[in-house]
């Protein structure tokens, strides 16, 4: 059976400690670390981290500086989808069932 994509407040932490581990190099204030208030910059998808890695290699058209965190999170510095799109940094992070996106 497949978890259902509804994070929760650890799944939130998670995604929050990754993040401030990529960008500040510890996550020891990851808790002052306000993602966004209606969670507008997170969403859930079903695609792997593998999937991601693909992505980012293959089909995105700019992709720089990645960091494997763990084996449940990755972080990209700048990435860009299509031509056009803000260039913006990517943190994943694996939740079981589905991953967490956190982009600005």
């Amino acid at each position: 059976m497949t978890r259902a994509m509804n994070p929760t407040v650890a799944d939130y932490e998670s995604l929050a400690r990754a993040y401030c581990q990529a960008v500040y190099g510890n996550e020891d204030d990851w808790n002052d670390e306000c993602l966004d208030d209606d969670n507008s910059c997170v969403s859930a998808t079903r695609d792997t981290l593998d999937m991601f890695r693909e992505a980012a290699r293959t089909t995105w058209r700019e992709a720089f500086d990645r960091q494997d965190l763990s084996e449940t999170a990755i972080y990209w510095c700048s990435v860009q989808a299509v031509k056009g799109d803000r260039r913006e940094s990517l943190t994943v992070v694996d939740c079981g069932g589905f991953r967490l996106c956190y982009q600005v």
